[in-house]
């Protein structure tokens, strides 16, 4: 995969051959798909981060995940959607979003939208590589920032 990008968009990939070891093979269909899109969509299930500087798309580790707690009944819980734009109302594709201290995880898409399940009171982390991480609450169906 990393070499037909290259080939057919003449950025470079920069990584540590290490970090391949344990990746998963991946299929996908793309056409005309913007590279901010495509290696989200790749990299979602590898234990890899991607950076993009220039013409070179740096490849990193991704944090180990953090250990399963607490996880509430499916009854206690609701989904919460959103969307995430920037300051200016642009929408982030790609933005990682994720129930703190479980498993539990989503993606914006595109438009920048959401929905992940969660319980009263779990704190979502929002992360996306070029943005400071946020943390938020959940509190009855909707966000609470503190």
């Amino acid at each position: 995969m990393l070499n037909t990008v290259e080939k057919q968009t003449g950025f470079v990939f920069f990584y540590n051959r290490d970090l391949l070891t344990n990746s998963k093979p991946v299929t996908i269909a793309a056409k005309d798909m913007p590279l901010d899109e495509f290696l989200p969509a790749v990299l979602n299930d590898q234990l890899l981060n991607f950076r993009i500087e220039g013409k070179t798309i740096t490849l990193s580790r991704k944090a180990a995940p953090a250990p399963v707690r607490n996880i509430p009944a499916d009854d206690s819980t609701f989904v919460i959607r959103g969307v995430i734009t920037t300051d200016v109302g642009e929408p982030i594709p790609g933005v990682s979003v994720t129930v703190k201290g479980s498993r539990i995880g989503s993606i914006t898409d595109p438009k920048g939208t959401f929905a992940i399940r969660a319980a009263k009171g779990q704190t979502l982390l929002f992360s996306a590589i070029g943005y400071q991480q946020k943390e938020m609450r959940a509190q009855e169906g909707r966000l609470i920032e503190y």
